[in-house]
């Protein structure tokens, strides 16, 4: 016959139950699933042992205040100081829950957007390697483990972007370029899920996550201009335009508009873009005369102020500068003769000094 459980064996229980129980809520708080039942034990210690360590926190759990509860959470993550157990954890669930949410039919940008920025910051962080052990090819894994979560991004992004539904192309997009500029862009995007981050992050293992970061934006942008490329020279589009225009730049211009809009800039994309305004200017120019072509460089200005405000002045061999001094050029062609055409022509000849259309015509006015 069993003995029955004494008073701290019941104590014991009756304390692990309030410390499951406290564990669930908190994962429910941070907009986690639990793990099934069975796949239960051990799986959450490291925030177990959070819970049971602070009192303040495990009260407000069991009193199931959202508000208290997140209050008290981020004070822990702050002035507690959680090891980078706790982190890892986090980082797991997050991941765990955002391939849930993949294969479902509900959004999961939020989940792996935390997911990517826990793991960016942990594989960058000597503390997370130290507990690993001796690890083979520690940047070999670090680099399979970030090209996971961030391919993913690229590719639902891309989806996104082809399906109209920008919002969510945005989020996969400003997580790639967070990840892209370095460990405190990351860890802007941990402070949106209250979760702070403490530890120390080693330059080189972040810009390794980092190259990985630019080299899927990279390609995501190369592949959306070969797309507008490919659409300004359809056969069907070429039946359709005037005598003597060599493409259809506005086609391009409207399939390259959707991802210049996510608010990430892109001299590769923009440059082909404000390309494209200049070539049907030059088009305009001689067909439509000075009303046509300034209705189109109307339409640049945007774009040339993008693409101006991550370019340098002065060197006359790169792309980008020859396409805003010819941008400054159909600028001065749109006015009338006077001192706005001056001011338009001398900022083409700050962005490409050896354009020489630029100078005769300077000259010519001045010589007046």
């Amino acid at each position: 016959m069993r003995s029955k459980p004494s008073a701290d064996e019941l104590f014991a229980l009756a304390d692990a139950l309030e410390l499951e129980a406290c564990t669930d809520r908190l994962i429910a708080l941070e907009s986690l699933e639990a793990p099934e039942p069975m796949k239960r034990t051990g799986r959450y210690r490291r925030l177990e042992a959070a819970i049971e360590q602070n009192g303040d926190l495990r009260a407000a759990l069991l009193r199931e205040t959202d508000a208290e509860a997140a209050r008290q959470w981020a004070r822990h993550l702050e002035v507690g100081g959680p090891d980078i157990d706790v982190y890892h954890s986090l980082a797991v669930a997050y991941r765990e829950r955002a391939f849930r949410r993949l294969a479902g039919p509900g959004p999961a940008e939020a989940e792996l957007e935390a997911a990517t920025a826990l793991w960016f910051l942990l594989l960058a962080s000597p503390a997370f390697w130290e507990r690993q052990g001796d690890v083979d090819d520690e940047s070999r894994v670090r680099s399979r483990l970030a090209t996971e979560l961030l391919e993913i991004h690229a590719r639902q992004g891309a989806r996104a972007l082809a399906a109209g539904e920008h919002a969510v192309a945005r989020a996969h997009l400003h997580c790639l370029a967070a990840c892209r500029t370095g460990s405190e862009a990351v860890e802007e995007l941990l402070a949106r899920q209250s979760v702070p981050y403490d530890y120390a992050v080693d330059r080189e293992r972040a810009d390794e996550i980092a190259a990985i970061a630019a080299g899927l934006l990279d390609a995501w942008c190369a592949d959306v201009v070969q797309t507008a490329e490919r659409t300004t020279t359809e056969p069907e589009r070429l039946t359709r335009l005037p005598e003597g225009l060599p493409a259809d730049y506005a086609a391009g211009i409207e399939h390259l508009r959707p991802f210049l809009s996510l608010g990430v800039p892109f001299k590769q994309a923009l440059r082909t873009c404000l390309g494209w305004y200049n070539s049907w200017c030059d088009f305009m120019l001689v067909d439509g005369g000075r009303p046509k072509v300034k209705t189109v460089v109307d339409q640049a200005r945007s774009c040339a102020d993008e693409l101006a405000a991550i370019c340098e002045k002065g060197d006359a061999l790169k792309i980008e500068n020859q396409a805003l001094a010819e941008h400054h050029l159909f600028r001065a062609a749109a006015l009338v003769a006077g001192p706005g055409q001056e001011r338009e022509l001398t900022a083409a000849l700050e962005w490409s000094p050896a354009n020489s259309e630029a100078t005769t015509w300077l000259e010519r006015i001045r010589s007046r």
